[in-house]
């Protein structure tokens, strides 16, 4: 591959990376003290997605250190680094970014414009995904992208979740490439089996957390939010659900 190629494939990862990053940080609206104590600790736990930035460090630092390393240092950084992340059968020379991967950038740069759109049209009436609260002088919000569906912050999650499963698990990724699934000891397969198994349940507790929220909308905004509803018909995806 050429310099350019690669240099463009370390540019789609940190562009992956900053996007989900921003999106799970807490808004700076929110105060951490109002929080319950279970939701606080999930909170935390999205503030600092470590999985997804240590998957994206292993493959730009090996990308990287097969650009930029002089011949001089070649036998020690870039040996510290491949024994850090290339393991048994790993060939990092097959770390590629094929259009299954520019996809799933793209659905995370997407998700993450609406999550940003969402909060900043949310403005101090914002709250953590983890946290479901009204507060005193709660207003309804109706305006892009609740013009769309009901609940575009989910929409972002979903989006960003399934675009973080193709980056990281198509074809020329790190744990494709690299002999994380081919690991001896078995750790490396078990991750991803638990990381897809977790993703998979994502649509269902979309579904419990969205007629939650809108059983709470209704209860509290009463006919303005029915009037709402009956115009913003779906509640994550546009014509789908």
């Amino acid at each position: 591959m050429s310099t350019l190629s690669l240099l463009s494939h370390v540019v789609c990862l940190v562009l992956s990376t900053i996007g989900f990053s921003v999106c799970a940080l807490p808004p700076e609206e929110v105060d951490a003290r109002q929080l319950s104590q279970t939701n606080r600790i999930r909170h935390r736990l999205m503030v600092f997605p470590i999985i997804q930035i240590f998957l994206y460090t292993a493959e730009i630092s090996l990308i990287l250190s097969s650009i930029f390393t002089p011949p001089s240092f070649t036998s020690t950084v870039s040996q510290i680094i491949n024994s850090a992340f290339v393991y048994e059968n790993g060939d990092p020379a097959h770390l590629h970014y094929p259009p299954s991967r520019i996809t799933g950038s793209a659905l995370i740069f997407i998700g993450t414009f609406i999550c940003l759109q969402s909060v900043n049209v949310l403005g101090k009436f914002v709250t953590p995904q983890s946290e479901m609260a009204l507060q005193k002088d709660h207003k309804l919000i109706t305006s892009f992208p609740y013009s769309i569906v009901r609940h575009p912050g989910y929409l972002s999650v979903l989006l960003i979740h399934i675009g973080c499963v193709l980056v990281d698990f198509t074809r020329g990724s790190w744990v494709r490439e690299c002999g994380v699934l081919l690991m001896r000891t078995g750790v490396g397969a078990r991750l991803v089996w638990a990381y897809g198994m977790a993703v998979s349940l994502l649509p269902l507790m979309v579904l419990l957390k969205t007629r939650e929220e809108d059983e709470m909308m209704k209860r509290r905004f009463g006919k303005e939010w029915e009037e709402w509803a009956d115009k913003v018909k779906y509640w994550v995806i546009p014509g789908v659900f």
